[in-house]
């Protein structure tokens, strides 16, 4: 999947629904799913956990298709940052409010680990 058929993706496979909050309550909702792919650089299998922090304006991410979304970049050859960019524009666009995303490696290889965040 590249990055431009990632962002394709936004309308047709993340769902929200109406937020139960009432306007002016503190609400921060945060969200972690496994996320997988494929190293673009050597072909291994990356392991990762997505973080996702936001506050409802409105609509709330429905998880189950959050969760597919995410599964579907298990199988492509796309970096961790590339994911990163995907993933955040989609929210900003779907949430439609400042988002907080954390990728985190849940493996290290050769010792290294990476730490990717974007947002508020």
């Amino acid at each position: 999947m590249s990055f431009d058929a990632a962002m394709a993706a936004v309308g047709q496979v993340v769902g929200t629904f109406p937020t139960p909050f009432e306007p002016g309550e503190a609400v921060t909702i945060k969200v972690a799913v496994p996320l997988e792919s494929v190293c673009p650089f050597d072909g291994q299998q990356d392991h990762s956990l997505l973080e996702v922090e936001y506050v409802p304006a409105g609509v709330c991410l429905e998880l189950e298709s959050f969760r597919r979304y995410v599964a579907g970049f298990a199988d492509e050859r796309l970096s961790h940052e590339e994911i990163v960019r995907a993933v955040y524009r989609l929210l900003r666009r779907v949430v439609l409010r400042p988002v907080r995303l954390v990728v985190r490696d849940t493996f290290a290889r050769d010792g290294l680990t990476l730490t990717v965040e974007v947002g508020r």
